[in-house]
């Protein structure tokens, strides 16, 4: 029987310990859709999705202005990740003021 090359890889990504950062990557790709999406232009100048640990995705946020608008839809954002992962446990948006740009841990 034939195995399929996405079960080949998640094996190979659990046994090498990055099944967590794997994780972390893609919730927030995630995330940063999502909020593309919800805030169109301004989630790139704005917000930037940083880390993802124990069920909390801390987001810089660049203005005052747009964590009140995350604040109010942080509900509905967080219906839509538990919608896309929902056997991961998303708690939380953990608003960090500073400065939107390259991030030196990658992201995660």
């Amino acid at each position: 029987m034939a195995t399929k090359l996405g079960d080949l890889l998640e094996g190979a990504v659990e046994r090498a310990g990055a099944a967590d950062q794997v994780l972390a990557v893609r919730v927030l790709d995630y995330t940063a859709s999502v909020l593309r999406e919800f805030f169109g232009d301004a989630a790139d100048q704005y917000l930037q999705p940083r880390s993802f640990r124990h069920g909390a995705i801390s987001l810089t946020v660049a203005a005052p202005a747009a964590s009140l608008e995350v604040r109010r839809r942080e509900h509905e954002l967080l219906q839509r990740l538990r919608r896309r992962f929902p056997r991961v446990r998303i708690e939380r948006l953990q608003l960090l003021p500073g400065e939107v740009g390259p991030t030196s841990d990658g992201g995660r």
